[in-house]
């Protein structure tokens, strides 16, 4: 989704008489915090799935979200022309295979230098050579960014340590929660509807995180 948004560099635009800086970066947040919410308007569709299995059928249940797939599917194919589309650069895992094992050469072949503070900095401004043995600047600037973006996803990988802590908690809404609620009274509402839960919530507080 990312890709669709072609702007790269920050603008100025006059937004009601106030000079506002356009951040491409904080765009393509703002982007991926309202798709992220239209998903889980999607997922509120469980109220009222879980309520025609338990008043109706479940052939008709299975209905409602299989309407909503086809539908996302005749969407992207009537605007194929519309969109953005980059063709295949290579595999970014062998990218960064490359880069992480040309770093650990560096930083043997060099040592411990005040100048690089991460390993994937002993890789940033390698040289790179074009068919007349002049160094291409361009592909070495590229370079650089790729491995900035990758110590970010390195370091943004962090927070999976605390996944399985999470994992355990979340999957508690489709199973051992749903089958205590059906030992429960829960009036009108099924027992499934313990699942809504987490895409009501955040429904509420997108809008009012992404205002901050």
């Amino acid at each position: 989704m990312a890709e669709q948004y072609t702007r790269t560099k920050p603008i100025i635009r006059v937004i009601k008489g106030e000079k506002k800086i356009i951040d491409p970066s904080v765009t393509t947040q703002s982007m991926f915090n309202w798709f992220y919410w239209a998903i889980n308007i999607g997922a509120l569709s469980l109220i009222g799935t879980t309520n025609i299995e338990k008043y109706h059928s479940f052939w008709l249940a299975y209905l409602v979200p299989t309407v909503a797939f086809v539908g996302a599917i005749v969407v992207l194919i009537i605007g194929r022309n519309r969109y953005t589309q980059k063709p295949p650069s290579g595999s970014l895992i062998v990218r960064a295979t490359q880069v992480t094992i040309t770093a650990i050469r560096m930083r043997r072949k060099l040592g411990k230098q005040p100048d690089r503070p991460g390993l994937l900095d002993y890789a940033k401004d390698m040289p790179s050579t074009s068919d007349d043995n002049r160094t291409d600047t361009s592909t070495k600037l590229s370079n650089n960014q790729f491995i900035d973006e990758l110590k970010k996803a390195v370091f943004a990988c962090r927070v999976f340590v605390f996944y399985p802590f999470y994992w355990i908690c979340y999957n508690q809404f489709g199973t051992n929660l749903v089958s205590q609620a059906a030992q429960m009274n829960v009036g009108p509402l099924p027992n499934d509807i313990l699942q809504n839960i987490d895409p009501l919530v955040i429904v509420i507080f997108i809008p009012i995180f992404d205002k901050l």
